[in-house]
């Protein structure tokens, strides 16, 4: 009985043998022996047998009708979650679809930026060598002699005209 149990276990719930009924005359032939000697020769064992098939009823099919229906359903189960995976599937094809696009927009945007980069440092550079010549021109201009302007002497402000 337990390898019974086991068997059905692996099977998700259905006996695999005789088209997934499982009766007393089922068990008698997984036995070795005929119904009626467990019947007549083993009554404990024969009592025992049906409580089991009775406890097994309440969650498993026991007559092939059953079976067909359990197997049925668990049919249309795999065909739901089959369904559902495909749709998943499609939303994240979708999604990433949609990421590979922005993944590319953003490349062309780095180049873009890569390339005004380079700009900048080009006229970073030329600012640096201009700064450089006017530092120079500076320097030598430093060694003439400077005059300083009078500073008491006051400096004529051109006056705006009134707007009377």
């Amino acid at each position: 009985m337990a390898t019974i149990e086991e068997e059905m276990r692996s099977n998700e719930g259905i006996y695999p043998h005789n088209g997934g009924s499982l009766s007393r005359a089922e068990l008698s032939r997984r036995l070795a022996l005929d119904e009626s000697t467990i019947r007549k020769n083993h009554k404990p064992l024969y009592e025992a047998i049906k409580v089991w098939i009775a406890g097994l009823s309440n969650g498993s099919p026991t007559n092939k009708t059953q079976a067909r229906r359990s197997e049925t359903e668990r049919a249309a189960a795999w065909k739901q979650q089959y369904q559902d995976l495909l749709a998943s599937y499609h939303v994240h094809e979708l999604d990433w679809q949609e990421m590979t696009a922005e993944l590319s927009d953003t490349r062309v945007k780095l180049n873009v930026v890569k390339a005004e980069m380079a700009d900048i440092k080009v006229r970073f550079t030329e600012l640096n060598e201009e700064n450089a010549r006017l530092r120079a021109a500076l320097a030598q201009a430093s060694l003439r002699k400077v005059v300083s302007l009078d500073k008491h002497r006051p400096i004529p402000l051109a006056v705006p005209p009134s707007m009377d």
